[in-house]
């Protein structure tokens, strides 16, 4: 067997945290973006920026990861897809999660402030997850999931207030 080949089949399933890891980066940025939103914008432009902001993020973010995994285990670019495919759902999951508010059927009046609650939600749920995979209990997991969600949130408005 050679190096590649050993370190293929060495390598730790990510997807997982993966998957989580974009949730929360994504959802970080997206609400970032969201606290800064136009009032020129109608709901089609917000969608827009959205959209665009998740499709091109998590490109990036997907090619910055296949980088590192190059550099980390030495793999081909083309084997270690698995994470890759559980980054790009979950990134669809939160553009969608993201764009329920907009629904017109909903006639929510403020659809951006909407869509902050549910990244935020979203948030709340990765670090939830992240504390029940180290074995946390109830009380903690929560305390967690409190904690993180008040850092993303701190670390959204900072953003906003830096590329104002």
């Amino acid at each position: 067997m050679n190096d590649a080949t050993q370190t293929r089949e060495g390598m730790k399933d990510t997807s997982a945290r993966d998957g989580l890891e974009i949730a929360v980066y994504l959802s970080v940025v997206l609400t970032a973006l969201m606290l800064g939103l136009e009032d020129s914008l109608d709901e089609g432009g917000e969608l827009l920026l959205i959209w665009g902001t998740s499709i091109g993020l998590t490109l990036a973010h997907v090619f910055a990861f296949r980088v590192g995994s190059i550099y980390e285990h030495g793999i081909s670019f083309t084997s270690g897809w698995r994470p890759i495919r559980a980054m790009l759902l979950v990134a669809l999951l939160v553009g969608v999660a993201a764009s329920i508010p907009y629904l017109g059927s909903l006639d929510i009046a403020n659809p951006s402030v909407a869509a902050r609650w549910i990244l935020t939600a979203v948030i709340a749920v990765a670090a939830y997850l992240a504390a029940r995979s180290r074995g946390l209990s109830l009380a903690g997991r929560l305390a967690y999931s409190l904690l993180i969600t008040v850092v993303a949130a701190s670390v959204s408005v900072l953003k906003y207030l830096l590329t104002r």
